[in-house]
């Protein structure tokens, strides 16, 4: 071979190359000139991948390939989301009895989450609260409270608290959550237990619970 061309991009346009040869193959043409697109012919471009070797003929080679593969990329969700009692709001009334005898009572609500989820329970009165004031003060018997939720690792959220510390506004228990786990179709207990004690007054004694239930965030 009587030389080798050693091509140095001096300019790149839409239709044009220039190159500047330091050697020749064949015909040596003018120092500094270009060539256009349309003179850049098969036979110059077989003479520089001759020149250069198997790495132009593989460069060519995949160049002339057919594309034949596409990727299809799916993406979806589901929203997170916590109901209990079938997304309804429910009243349950729940009669104690004596509130000077110590007892318990419970109630049970279907949920759903399908999510890892937190949740609440709030006490209006912080107690079983007299209806009416003796001496300016309402009578109150405490009583304690406990949550169980199931979830579908077979681990339950098991909590309980004194209701005078889940007293809305005064709020001192320290509840947990289902960590990563969800609860598919589960139900929730909540167990209400008091004693006797000392007597209180005769009278009509209550409170309010509120139980709710909401995704992590």
């Amino acid at each position: 071979m009587k030389g080798v061309a050693t091509p140095i991009i001096k300019s790149i346009n839409s239709n044009q190359f220039g190159f500047v040869q330091s050697a020749h193959i064949g015909a040596k043409p003018a120092p500094g000139t270009l060539m256009t697109a349309q003179s850049f012919t098969m036979k110059t471009m077989r003479a520089l991948c001759f020149a250069a070797g198997a790495a132009c003929a593989l460069a060519t080679a995949a160049g002339a390939e057919d594309n034949n593969q596409v990727d299809v990329h799916l993406k979806g969700s589901v929203r997170a989301t916590c109901n209990v009692a079938g997304n309804r709001s429910v009243a349950t009334p729940v009669s104690v009895g004596n509130v000077n005898e110590s007892g318990s009572t419970f109630v049970e609500y279907p949920i759903n989450c399908n999510a890892p989820f937190k949740y609440k329970i709030i006490s209006d009165n912080g107690g079983l609260r007299r209806s009416w004031a003796i001496g300016g003060n309402k009578p109150m018997r405490l009583y304690d409270v406990n949550v169980n939720i199931p979830t579908d690792s077979g681990v339950a959220i098991n909590d309980t608290c004194s209701s005078d510390d889940i007293e809305r506004g005064n709020y001192a228990c320290d509840l947990s959550d289902s960590g990563s786990d969800v609860a598919l179709d589960q139900t929730a207990r909540i167990t209400v237990s008091w004693g006797g004690g000392d007597d209180v007054p005769g009278g009509t004694y209550s409170d309010r619970l509120t139980f709710t239930v909401e995704p992590q965030s």
